[in-house]
């Protein structure tokens, strides 16, 4: 997928859509970014860019979520202990665009 073109209503979905990060499935997307540079801003050299918000894994959960825009990030699947197809592998380098794609749109657009 070239990044130029994911439609406007797609990142909008993505933006809105409920985190998938623990203690933020309440809140989209757009909240918890929000609160990481609110964060950023209070917190200053203490901030924890390791775990923003959440625990460590959130790389990984958020390459996830952002292959609801370009699917391509997700490499490999597996099936959980419930029998659901769940991520296994993900291509950071193809999420670290789309990230920046994300970024852009909310920031620079």
């Amino acid at each position: 997928m070239d990044i130029s073109d994911i439609s406007e209503e797609i990142m909008d979905r993505f933006l809105d859509s409920p985190c998938s990060l623990p203690g933020w499935s309440d809140l989209p997307w757009k909240i918890w970014m929000a609160d990481c540079l609110y964060k950023l801003f209070e917190e200053n050299e203490c901030f924890s860019g390791k775990r923003p918000n959440c625990d460590s894994g959130w790389p990984f959960d958020l390459a996830i979520a952002l292959s609801s825009i370009d699917p391509s990030i997700v490499i490999s699947t597996e099936l959980d202990e419930n029998c659901n197809i769940v991520p296994s592998d993900v291509d950071y380098n193809t999420a670290r665009k789309v990230w920046h794609y994300v970024l852009d749109y909310v920031f620079v657009k």
